[in-house]
């Protein structure tokens, strides 16, 4: 296979991991936010606030974590400490934040894109 053929279809899988992510937190009454790991800054701890910068022109976001916040990888739930260094180790992956029915508390915070070895 093709250098070409293979970041193509990894980049289909991110579409699709991020497509379904948003699909369900829609299905499940949850808002979410599509976002680069450069545009968010995570809290220092649980429960924290998180804050979103989507544009340098948009005004900034913050969202309320608490202590059943999720943080995932992929498929691999992990800490906020891990996520924390999967941002700062990949500053242009792809991020999915979705926030309750509140708009204000979030549910979870998920890497979709593949990340650097």
């Amino acid at each position: 296979m093709s250098r070409t053929t293979h970041l193509f279809r990894t980049g289909l899988a991110i579409a699709a991991l991020a497509l379904c992510a948003l699909a369900s937190a829609q299905q499940a009454g949850q808002h979410a936010h599509e976002l680069q790991a450069s545009m968010i800054t995570l809290p220092s701890s649980d429960p924290g606030v998180l804050a979103a910068l989507p544009c340098s022109s948009c005004a900034v976001l913050s969202f309320s974590t608490t202590n059943t916040t999720a943080y995932e990888i992929g498929a691999e739930k992990v800490t906020l400490e891990a996520i924390r260094r999967a941002f700062a180790e990949n500053p242009d992956a792809n991020v999915v934040v979705t926030v309750g029915n509140d708009f204000k508390t979030v549910q979870r915070v998920l890497i979709t894109s593949t990340l650097k070895q």
